[in-house]
């Protein structure tokens, strides 16, 4: 018989909810966020300047209640891009740390002028008016 005890299975990276996609943000206050991890014992959250974290420049451990952290005055404000991810661990061990995420720390002003991505106000697909021109401008050439 299988052993369903997932006690006995090491947990899943909890999903990052904050910050996200190379947000720009102030970086004398940063606040981490994550879902919680069903059976979780505590949580690892790094920081590095390289996603593949060989360099980790902040290792907080945090208990399992715990699924925000803000941290203030820890990141230089020079507009550098850094990754995070959280790690949880159970009795089996700790999560694979593979959900990584970015921010690039800046100034409050820096901040100020990022509130949205670019991408975050393109409407995507073609433009409607461009369309039904191009079909008469085909058709008329049939």
């Amino acid at each position: 018989m299988a052993d369903h005890n997932p006690h006995h299975i090491t947990p899943p990276d909890p999903i990052l909810l904050a910050p996200l996609n190379e947000a720009v943000l102030d970086g004398h206050t940063v606040v981490f966020q994550w879902e919680p991890v069903e059976h979780a014992l505590e949580y690892l959250l790094e920081v590095s300047p390289d996603s593949t974290f060989d360099h980790v420049v902040l290792e907080q451990t945090l208990p399992a209640g715990d699924t925000s952290l803000a941290l203030d005055n820890r990141f230089a404000t020079d507009d550098e891009t850094l990754y995070w991810r959280v790690m949880a661990r159970n009795d089996a061990g700790w999560s694979p740390g593979d959900r990584v995420e970015s921010f690039v720390s800046g100034t409050a002003d820096q901040a100020a002028l990022h509130l949205s991505r670019p991408d975050d106000d393109e409407h995507y697909g073609p433009d409607p008016q461009l369309v039904k021109s191009g079909a008469v401008g085909i058709a008329a050439e049939v």
